[in-house]
């Protein structure tokens, strides 16, 4: 009889310990959990989080984000968190083995635009004018779009549910909506 209680309850610690490992690992969730967690790092500004929940076909776009991310100052990063922090994936449809998501983005060309002119003509840095953009109100009324219905593959793979992402690849779209690397690309050349 003890044994039997031994038994079990070494069973049922395996179990859980199995359970937590797995929605750790969240190779366990299916496609809706990695696109909703992919789009939570996105809001946090976690590239590495963002890059685990890809396919390795997004690895060179990941090295790129990451070499850009690594030249950026401190004060960069919690700009550059701000502005990312401001999107919103919602209304998140299963369709015929895809999604639609209504993306709320940041329109990184008209910023990198704005920002350029304001460069040219000003005497402050990048960072400065973005802040400026931000707190002044004008981001949520100039910079901030949505898009309804935007198409995003996630695919099954031995590692667990991955997004697709990448400029040549089935989620062109919302990777370009994302804007993550030309931003980075642009704002690491900033000082």
């Amino acid at each position: 009889m003890l044994r039997g209680d031994f038994l079990k309850k070494g069973f049922i610690l395996l179990l859980s310990l199995t359970l937590v490992l797995c929605f750790v690992l969240s190779s366990c969730g299916g496609p809706l959990d990695a696109l909703e967690n992919f789009c939570f790092a996105v809001k946090d500004f976690d590239i590495e989080r963002m890059s685990s929940y890809t396919e390795d076909n997004a690895e060179k776009y990941f090295e790129n984000v990451k070499s850009y991310e690594a030249m950026l100052s401190d004060e960069q990063r919690e700009v550059a968190a701000e502005l990312f922090s401001r999107m919103s994936f919602n209304d998140i449809t299963e369709e015929n083995g895809y999604f639609t998501v209504t993306v709320k983005y940041v329109d990184i060309a008209s910023i990198i635009s704005t920002v350029n002119i304001s460069l040219a003509t000003g005497t402050e840095n990048a960072s400065h004018y973005i802040k400026d953009i931000i707190e002044s109100g004008r981001l949520e009324t100039q910079f901030i779009k949505t898009k309804q219905g935007v198409k995003v593959t996630v695919s099954e793979t031995e590692k667990g549910s991955k997004l697709i992402l990448g400029y040549s690849s089935e989620n062109k779209e919302f990777t370009t909506m994302l804007g993550l690397e030309n931003f980075l690309r642009w704002y690491s050349a900033q000082r």
